[in-house]
């Protein structure tokens, strides 16, 4: 509701997350400080997960090879998650002003690694956001389908299709 009201910040899940939560705070009766405490705990809780198996070791060989770089349209925290060091640049909606598949996040990425899109190889999961977004800005593509999930038959597919890191870094020839 509240991205719908200020489309402007729609692509900002933090900002959303906190106005919402101040909102209803407010709501209730309570400081809008409590909105900033909730969205602390949550976050924490967030950024608390289990890795799949293959992320470290495949990250581990790619980065051997490759400059490595983040474009999420979440907030996910890479250092409290216990990544960081294996990217050179991590980027989200949030910091580049809009979400995939605007155009721009894939520019900005390519900016900041100093490449042109057409030497980026772009790993996603969504079909939509992740790969036809990528595409249309000019990098090649790779889809991570972990669950065996159907290709939608309205877009053209990936460059490489593969179920985990260990074979991005085996298709890439690391």
């Amino acid at each position: 509701m509240l991205a719908r009201e200020e489309p402007h910040n729609a692509h900002d899940f933090t900002y959303l997350r906190i106005a919402s939560l101040a909102r209803h705070a407010r709501e209730c009766g309570y400081e809008e400080e409590v909105a900033h405490r909730a969205f602390e705990v949550f976050f924490a809780a967030r950024n608390e997960l289990d890795l799949f198996a293959d992320v470290r070791p495949g990250l581990e060989r790619l980065k051997s090879r490759y400059l490595l770089a983040t474009l999420s349209n979440g907030n996910a925290d890479l250092a409290r998650i216990g990544l960081a060091d294996f990217f050179a640049l991590s980027l989200n909606a949030r910091q580049i002003g809009v979400g995939k598949p605007h155009p721009r996040c894939f520019e900005t990425l390519a900016r900041g690694l100093s490449l042109k899109p057409h030497d980026i190889v772009y790993v996603g999961d969504d079909p939509l956001l992740d790969v036809e977004a990528a595409r249309s800005a000019g990098l090649s593509t790779a889809w991570v389908n972990r669950f065996g999930s159907g290709w939608p038959d309205t877009i053209a597919p990936a460059d490489i299709v593969l179920e985990d890191c260990l074979q991005l870094a085996e298709a890439l020839g690391v």
